[in-house]
């Protein structure tokens, strides 16, 4: 009986941890993946996906956001190649995450390949993982 409910626990564990990675590369690919033409569904989808002073720093730069993504004709498409758990709690987790882009602007017509190094910082709202900070590592 013993086995069983480790297994079950280590089932539940792993999952815990499979969601808050899956939050965090959908927060980093949303985050790398805008345009100029939708940048509006953009923010208002990593609005969704943020809490805190996070997101609140994405609501009082939106506008200014949004000008420069729409004065540069910007269009990028980032993919997260890497992702892991630093550490996890209940209510808190850390997701260490690689990804790259490919980012095109008017000065950067042909695109430019970004490659991005991120601490995303998560915490529970409810039943569901919000990302509550992001940085980028060395």
């Amino acid at each position: 009986m013993f086995q069983l409910e480790q297994h079950l626990a280590n089932s539940r564990d792993a999952a815990f941890r499979a969601s808050a990675v899956q939050v965090a590369t959908q927060v980093v690919t949303d985050l790398t993946s805008v345009t100029s033409k939708t940048v509006t569904s953009d923010m208002n989808r990593l609005l969704g996906e943020t809490t805190g002073a996070f997101r609140d720093q994405f609501t009082q730069q939106e506008k200014l956001y949004s000008q420069l993504l729409n004065d540069s004709q910007v269009s990028s498409t980032g993919t997260v190649v890497q992702a892991g758990v630093e550490s996890i709690q209940s209510e808190k987790a850390t997701v260490l995450i690689a990804a790259v882009a490919e980012v095109k602007n008017n000065a950067a017509p042909d695109g430019q390949h970004r490659v991005y190094r991120m601490r995303v910082n998560l915490e529970r709202a409810g039943d569901r993982w919000l990302a509550s900070n992001m940085e980028l590592v060395p």
